[in-house]
């Protein structure tokens, strides 16, 4: 009997040390928390897998107010101790001076009041609070906007590469009212208006950017003040393929005033599936148009809308290809839309027509003569194309469109007519010194220099541009320089044809921030834009993170060279 309990205690013994060396060993995870320099360690958690790490008092530091755990040693996101750990971690300290006291000029720029300096709404200091800033401004739906200073010498400083930019990462509990806007590069992304409103917004600011706080309270609808002149605004569509993001003004993309509200606008275009878009404006006063201060984007759309579109940072993507109806209501600032995805623009040929070639008869034998036929683009279908023609000054032209295929014109009033359409100087986008109407009653397009031209032809907005061969491209600074005020086109290079290379020397002060525009010869059209990716070799005395900025103020000399597949610059001190 003794035998058989010590067998029965033996064999319980083994089960439980099995059971025990099954049992799975539980995960275990650090945290490691940091000063802000990223290397003093201040604490160690061991936190169980699926578990929160504890959260320990806050460190103190002379001088010095914490601010918080972030997940960066540059504060770009605030660490939650609310999460669960499923791997080691580490988190870094930030901190305040406690004395600092911020004199700057805190402005907001954006959409719906203008970019530039002279645009600026400034914030009123609140007394008694040496970082607490504050402002109280009508914000429409779609607006954008940020926060930054503007400098003693007239500079707004979110241009500058470390300068002040509060944009939406720093607004707090933004919701659906302020959401992420759009952005160039990595820089911060601007504060987009989701829901429309009066708003108090409060600045907390700090000597640290990422530091700053914006806050804010609706205070309810958008108030207006009540003594606003009466001005002429025109909305038009302006987008990838519809105008190669073109400001086209012309009838076949401005919105049309309903004749039974003043505040109803509508435009029916054709898109083309994941064409990237959206509406900009124009204001008309005192007889003087100048460039509106409203963007129409996805944002604006009513909710049944947004089902025929994707949102592409902020722009209106099509998701199909076909016939839209927008309308736009300027009051409550609502894009609706709708869409025939059944029809289909019709194939057409196009053809030069006019009296510009010395070997043809006027008006005669254009059309349907393969030498004077624009070639459609195999990626681009929706493009075409004419290049080397010669136009003699003082004749004309226009552009016919024929139904595809046709060899002859047919009689008009009949279904045996192939018209399709005539393109005139009112399609013309970039007519500059080179081209003009012929009058007041002739529409067509007159020659006023001679020379070698390539005319392209896009149907979706029926835009005609035309390119003066015998011209090399243009090419400028594009940026915010000492002394002026918002980014805007400066110095221009000079342009070594054999060599391909566009050079200038320049000098530059420090904060100076810039990219490279490469400009259709003889206009102002941006053909290409070059920026900080394209700079290679040593630049000592300029920083390439976003745009080019100078670090070091001195004279330098660029190079853009273009002779390889893609632009590269160098920049040296000049000599």
């Amino acid at each position: 009997m003794k035998r058989k309990l010590w067998t029965v205690v033996v064999l319980c013994l083994a089960l439980a040390l099995v059971l025990v060396a099954c049992k799975p060993a539980v995960k275990e995870y650090t945290l490691k928390l940091y000063d802000n320099d990223g290397t003093t360690l201040l604490h160690t958690i061991t936190v169980k897998e699926g578990e929160k790490p504890q959260k320990p008092t806050d460190p103190t530091k002379d001088g010095y107010t914490f601010k918080g755990w972030f997940i960066t040693p540059t504060n770009a996101k605030e660490f939650s101790f609310d999460d669960v750990m499923t791997k080691d971690m580490s988190a870094y300290a930030q901190w305040a001076r406690a004395d600092y006291q911020d004199s700057r000029d805190w402005v907001l720029v954006g959409s719906g009041v203008g970019w530039t300096a002279d645009d600026a709404v400034h914030f009123t200091k609140v007394e008694g609070k040496g970082n607490v800033y504050t402002l109280t401004i009508d914000i429409n739906l779609g607006d954008e906007f940020k926060c930054t200073v503007l400098n003693a010498n007239g500079i707004l400083d979110y241009n500058n590469a470390t300068g002040a930019n509060v944009g939406h990462s720093l607004v707090e509990n933004g919701g659906e009212n302020f959401i992420a806007g759009s952005g160039l590069g990595d820089s911060p992304k601007n504060i987009l208006c989701g829901i429309a409103g009066n708003y108090t917004l409060t600045l907390t600011t700090d000597e640290v950017n990422a530091n700053n706080k914006l806050a804010w309270v609706r205070n309810g609808d958008v108030i207006g003040s009540g003594d606003v002149e009466e001005a002429v605004m025109t909305y038009y569509i302006k987008g990838e393929k519809v105008t190669n993001w073109k400001d086209f003004v012309n009838s076949g993309t401005t919105m049309k005033q309903s004749a039974d509200s003043k505040d109803t606008y509508m435009l029916e275009i054709y898109l083309s599936a994941s064409d990237n878009f959206m509406f900009a404006s124009q204001k008309t006063e005192n007889g003087e148009t100048t460039v509106g201060s409203v963007y129409v984007k996805y944002v604006n759309l009513d909710e049944t809308s947004k089902a025929l579109f994707t949102d592409n940072y902020g722009n209106i993507c099509a998701t199909e290809g076909g016939m839209y109806t927008f309308t736009y209501n300027s009051t409550t600032s609502t894009l609706s839309a709708t869409v025939d995805t059944s029809y289909v623009l019709p194939d057409a040929d196009y053809y030069l027509d006019g009296t510009f070639d010395p070997e043809m008869t006027d008006w005669n034998g254009y059309c349907f003569n393969e030498k004077f036929k624009l070639v459609q683009d195999a990626e681009n279908p929706h493009i075409y194309t004419i290049e080397h023609v010669h136009l003699v000054a003082d004749k004309e032209f226009t552009i016919q469109a024929f139904k595809k295929g046709s060899t002859e014109r047919g009689e008009w009033g009949t279904p045996s007519y192939n018209g399709l359409g005539n393109y005139q100087f009112k399609h013309v986008f970039n007519a500059g010194e080179n081209f003009s109407v012929v009058s007041t009653s002739n529409n067509n397009i007159k020659i006023l220099k001679t020379s070698d031209y390539k005319i392209t032809f896009n149907k979706l907005a029926n835009m005609v541009t035309i390119e003066d061969e015998n011209i090399p491209d243009d090419a400028c600074l594009h940026g915010q320089f000492s002394g002026a005020t918002g980014w805007a086109d400066a110095d221009k290079f000079v342009y070594d044809e054999e060599a391909k290379t566009y050079t200038l020397t320049k000098t530059f002060a420090e904060g100076d921030t810039f990219g490279i525009k490469i400009l259709v010869g003889n206009t102002s059209v941006q053909r290409a834009w070059v920026g900080a990716s394209a700079v290679i070799g040593e630049h000592a005395g300029f920083t390439t993170e976003g745009n080019i900025t100078c670090t070091a103020a001195g004279s330098y000399t660029i190079v853009v060279d273009m002779s390889g597949e893609t632009p590269s610059v160098t920049i040296t001190a000049a000599e």
